[in-house]
């Protein structure tokens, strides 16, 4: 795989705490932020933002609750508030 050369700019704490670990790991900076960034972006290929998550949850439970328009939706959150749970 072809490799390029960028500039990241870090705070230095945190450089300090990348370069202990590589240290530790017995590896190069560089091959220590290639697998961090590997895993970050593998993380977050794998999960929707939370909002997608809040809203699917929403759109899963309204259908369970047979709800099928923003109306009923906004009804049975009002009475559940009332206390007339579903």
């Amino acid at each position: 795989m072809k490799s390029r050369v960028i500039t990241l700019s870090l705070p230095e704490k945190l450089l300090r705490e990348i370069d202990r670990a590589a240290k530790r790991e017995n590896r190069t900076r560089s091959e220590l932020m290639r697998e961090a960034t590997r895993s970050y972006m593998s993380k977050a290929s794998h999960q929707a933002p939370a909002w997608e998550q809040i809203f699917e949850w929403g759109e899963q439970a309204a259908h369970e609750l047979g709800l099928t328009s923003e109306k009923e939706v906004t009804k049975a959150v009002g009475e559940w508030r009332h206390g007339k749970k579903r």
